[in-house]
This record gives C-alpha cells, structure tokens and sequence, in this order.
C-alpha cells in the first residue's frame, strides 16, 4: 500500500499562510469590528450562509461529476452535511421572522412559538441523524487516514476555531460582544475551510484505485 504525501506547492503554500494569518487575525479583528456585523444574521452571518450554500452546490456539483465512480454517494452525503450546517445557522427559517430589536441586536420568533414545532424538531432530528450515518456509512475513513495524505494544518486550524467559535458562543473569553464577533468570524473561518476539505479530497479521491 501506498501512502500519497501532501502536496507543498506554491499555490498550497500560499492557501497554508493565508488561512494561518487568517486564524491569527480573528481576535485583534474582533477589538475594531463593530458589534452590529456580528450581530444574529447580520453582516457576518449573512456571509456564512452563503459560504455554506456554495459548499452545499460545490458538494452537489462533485456528485454529478462522479456519477458511475466510486465515491460517488460522498459527495451527496457531504451535500446533506452542509445543508444541516446551514439550517442551523438560518435558525431553521427563524431569522425570517424578526420579532424586534434590543441591545444585543435583532430578535426573533422562538421555535417553541411556531404551529407544530413538535413536529419540526422532529424532522430535524431525523434528518440530522441521516445525515451522521450517511457520513459514518459512506466516508472512506480507513482510506482517508491510512492511504491519503492528512491536511494537519487545515485539520489543526478547523479544530482551534471550532473551539475559538465554542468559547466565543459562551461568552468565555473577554465576556463582552468582542466574544460575538470571535465566535461569528471563528465560524466563517471552519465554513470556509470544510468547504475546501471537499474540494481537496475530491482532488486525492481521484488518486485512489
């Protein structure tokens, strides 16, 4: 077995010092950005939705590219994945209906106060666990660690932010709304970054026999 090496060329480089600058930048960022971009499904969010819904259609296109190839059903699964990640940053349609604004800037309807949202956060569920199996189901994992190469920076880069956004969300960090923008600019890092994942796997797929 053969175990393919990461590629270091100069377009690669260039991608690996950008999204590390990128990381580096979120906090000081964060102290001069206004709190209104960070605000819920203002100008950051708002971005992030259409991060993921090119993510969602880059996944979609892959699939039809591969019609008849192996690999195939990843890229419909990988799909599923980001349209979850989008739901939930959409709120599931919440952010359609704003009820107001107060300090911390819009608000919006509670799920709770939605006819049948018994039932929404039941299809939810489901789907949801759908999508966690078709992932578990579908994905080469044994290949993907075994006989591809690992994007370490990447991986290492999306884990920090995941917990930069984690810690950002529960106000732990400089407990003010610099936390909301951490967590909000944190986040549109990880989209952008899981995206690129698919593309640069679709890429190392092709390798593999």
């Amino acid at each position: 077995m053969v175990v393919l090496k990461e590629g270091n060329s100069m377009p690669e480089l260039v991608l690996k010092v950008g999204i590390v600058v990128y990381f580096l930048l979120i906090v000081p960022v964060a102290f001069v950005m206004p709190e209104h971009l960070a605000w819920e499904n203002g100008p950051l969010e708002i971005l992030q939705n259409i991060v993921l819904f090119c993510d969602v259609v880059l996944c979609l296109v892959l699939f039809r590219k591969t019609a008849g190839q192996k690999f195939h059903l990843i890229w419909l699964s990988g799909a599923g994945y980001f349209l979850l990640l989008l739901g939930w940053e959409m709120s599931w349609g919440r952010i359609f209906f704003q009820t107001g604004m107060d300090q911390h800037g819009p608000t919006f309807i509670a799920m709770n106060a939605i006819p049948g949202h018994q039932y929404i956060h039941g299809g939810i569920s489901i789907y949801t666990a759908a999508v966690l199996v078709s992932l578990i189901w579908l994905v080469p994992w044994k290949k993907i660690f075994h006989e591809l190469p690992f994007p370490k920076l990447g991986f290492v880069i999306l884990v920090l932010s995941a917990i930069l956004a984690a810690c950002g969300d529960k106000g732990l960090l400089f407990h003010s709304y610099l936390d909301g923008n951490i967590e909000e600019l944190a986040e549109l890092l990880a989209y952008m970054l899981q995206g690129g994942f698919a593309a640069w796997y679709y890429k190392q797929f092709k390798t593999l026999k």
